[in-house]
């Protein structure tokens, strides 16, 4: 739910859209254009994330953050 007074993207406007071009440099890149906003972003190796490096399971005997 938007609300009045935050960041630009919370708009509240009924049928408001915004419009990006979208362009990747490089592999490792992604760059989203629009006339007022301009956002460079970067891919991330998914092995640092814990869920990733770390196995699921779906009963633990131990919390994992102890």
């Amino acid at each position: 739910m938007a609300t009045k007074g935050g960041t630009p993207f919370n708009d509240d406007t009924p049928g408001v859209k915004y419009t990006f071009a979208v362009s990747q440099p490089d592999v490792f890149h992604l760059e989203l254009k629009s006339d007022k906003l301009f956002l460079k972003l970067r891919r991330l190796d998914a092995s640092i994330y814990p869920l990733f490096n770390r196995g699921f399971h779906w009963i633990n005997e131990l919390p994992y953050n102890r």
